[in-house]
């Protein structure tokens, strides 16, 4: 038996406690309450059709049947696969269970259940990469645990089934218990704990539960409070997709499941103004790193009245401004590779309630896509690249990138700073960039590079879908769709001044990418110079005229002259002022 265990054990990720045997225990008499990850609720409609083995798994249907194949990939997609294993299936009949009585319900869901416990048992080989995944088993935990719960209140377990189900509980919360199954530092980790919490709860009568529950408060307290910002309550992943979502669990954990800990309800204060910051105009959040455009959340928008201004992450590495109608924002974030693309000093931009400077978004996790591969790539963002380019992923994270902010009248401006640039290259560099905001009118972009030798260096400027080029002249470009139009103007002489729109080769160029794998066109500009030491500057306007304007600079300095109003922007250092008057 021995030497049968060691062999088991040489081809999986389990430890020998994780296969150790499983205690008996009591389950409490009384029905139990439906305790999932995150916020649960299904259409009536996915309800009835689970009846009937007809089952939609993140947004695609298919027929599932025992006995299973767990190997499937029919639609090519890994995220598809991984909820397969999380036993998504089992959501739509347990909710209908909940919701009914039913145990018809019931029984589909167990019988789903052990045809999945039957194929992939821990530690055996051959299995899909994710019947163990951390992820997988968190939200297969939770699920189990309830129907286990289920089955033995409504007394429809026989023979050696409850003594099976129960093991699978035990064995499903030991490998969530191990650290060496943990990701610390990551969204991944606190769902673990959140299945462990839950798993603990269900079974509270487990000789092991207080353990687990112990285990999963005190990791996920330490995890909460490394990936947000104690100062800015940012969630530090690079998304405002994942700052609500996260924002969301710590509440679910901290309130719906009961741990009631003081330290999460501040945390959760702060994380929830946060979100309201990221809210743009339409009710939508910006694209940054792996973000859809999906609508905010309810409570985000309901918040959003009481977050009009300016605002300024440091910590984070962010900057925003935003009203009723307008909206900016800036990032100079890396904290880790999670959720993370090569958008350093990239920015969206709103005005009238409609976005016209947009970001591409998250593509997919398909890693080895042309969509999600640029989706990544600094060309995809509103960005500064140099020729040849920098690596960013090989670099170690910097943290914040945000230098100073001023605001002076109706301007706001911001300095911020990509360290990736300095990190070693064929050059010696240095890029700062300074944001300078008049909301409703202009946003002036500019760019110190210092660099030996100088490097052809290319801004990259993406905008919403429906505005396309109507007029493009030396060094200014108008786009223009039904409700107005945009100048883009460069103020650097000789500036090569290009536009593109849904490309595919030779490199993949002007796309975003609203939801999962979906391909939008979209018109990116491309501003080429070979310029250092000298500020370089592009001014970016509404309107349907031509906006005049002069622009007087010197090394670190810039005086704009813009509507009759004079804005001079210094940035010496790591300093930033912002001054206007009349000329």
């Amino acid at each position: 038996m021995a030497g049968a265990l060691a062999l088991v054990l040489a081809g999986s990720a389990c430890s020998s406690k994780d296969l150790a045997p499983c205690p008996a225990f009591d389950v409490a008499a009384e029905a139990p309450q439906l305790m999932m990850i995150g916020p649960y609720s299904v259409d009536p409609q996915e309800c009835s059709e689970a009846l009937l083995d007809t089952f939609t798994i993140r947004g695609e249907t298919v027929t599932l049947r025992v006995p299973i194949d767990w190997h499937q990939d029919p639609f090519g997609n890994r995220s598809w696969c991984m909820y397969l294993h999380a036993l998504d299936a089992l959501k739509p009949l347990l909710y209908h269970y909940r919701e009914t009585g039913e145990v018809e319900a019931l029984t589909r869901a167990r019988d789903i259940a052990f045809d999945w416990l039957e194929q992939n048992p821990l530690g055996a080989g051959g299995l899909s990469e994710f019947a163990w995944y951390d992820m997988s088993v968190a939200y297969r935990a939770a699920r189990l645990s309830y129907l286990h719960r289920a089955l033995e209140h409504e007394q429809m377990t026989t023979s050696q089934e409850p003594e099976r189900l129960a093991c699978a509980v035990t064995r499903h919360a030991r490998w969530l218990h191990d650290n060496a199954n943990y990701k610390y530092s990551h969204n991944h980790g606190l769902f673990s704990d959140i299945a462990l919490f839950i798993t603990a709860r269900q079974v509270d009568l487990h000789p092991e539960a207080a353990a687990w529950r112990g285990r999963a408060t005190s990791r996920f307290v330490t995890n909460i409070t490394t990936t947000v910002s104690e100062i800015d309550g940012l969630h530090l992943e690079h998304s405002p997709g994942y700052h609500a979502l996260i924002t969301e669990m710590v509440h679910h954990l901290n309130s719906d499941l009961g741990l009631d800990d003081d330290r999460l309800t501040e945390v959760h204060q702060k994380m929830t103004a946060a979100a309201s910051w990221l809210v743009m105009p339409d009710g939508r959040y910006p694209q940054f790193g792996d973000a859809d455009l999906a609508p905010a959340a309810p409570w985000a928008v309901e918040n959003e009245a009481a977050h009009r201004g300016f605002a300024v992450f440091r910590d984070a590495g962010a900057a925003t401004y935003r009203d009723e109608t307008s909206y900016f924002m800036a990032v100079a974030w890396y904290h880790s590779r999670v959720h993370k693309h090569s958008d350093d000093l990239s920015f969206v931009w709103a005005e009238d309630g409609r976005r016209l400077v947009v970001d591409s978004g998250r593509y997919g996790y398909f890693y080895e896509e042309p969509g999600r591969i640029y989706a990544e790539s600094s060309p995809a963002h509103n960005t500064l690249t140099l020729d040849p380019p920098f690596a960013w992923t090989t670099h170690l994270p910097y943290g914040s990138g945000v230098l100073d902010a001023a605001e002076s009248g109706d301007w706001r401006a911001v300095l911020a700073e990509n360290p990736l640039v300095a990190q070693p290259s064929p050059f010696e560099s240095r890029h700062r960039r300074v944001f300078a905001y008049r909301p409703g009118r202009w946003l002036v972009i500019v760019d110190q590079l210092d660099a030996a030798p100088c490097p052809t260096s290319t801004r990259w400027f993406h905008f919403a879908p429906d505005l396309e080029v109507d007029v493009i002249v030396a060094n200014a470009v108008r786009l223009t769709d039904a409700v107005g139009s945009v100048w883009l103007q460069t103020a650097d002489e000789p500036s090569e001044v290009h536009q593109i729109r849904g490309q595919m080769e030779p490199v993949v160029q002007g796309f975003t990418f609203p939801s999962n794998r979906t391909w939008v066109e979209n018109t990116t500009v491309e501003v080429v110079d070979t310029v250092c030491g000298s500020p370089m500057v592009v001014v970016l306007s509404v309107g349907a005229d031509r906006p005049m304007f002069t622009v007087t600079r010197a090394p670190q300095e810039v005086e704009l002259v813009l509507d009759n109003e004079r804005v001079s922007l210094r940035f010496a250092g790591d300093t930033l002022s912002v001054s206007t008057d009349a000329p």
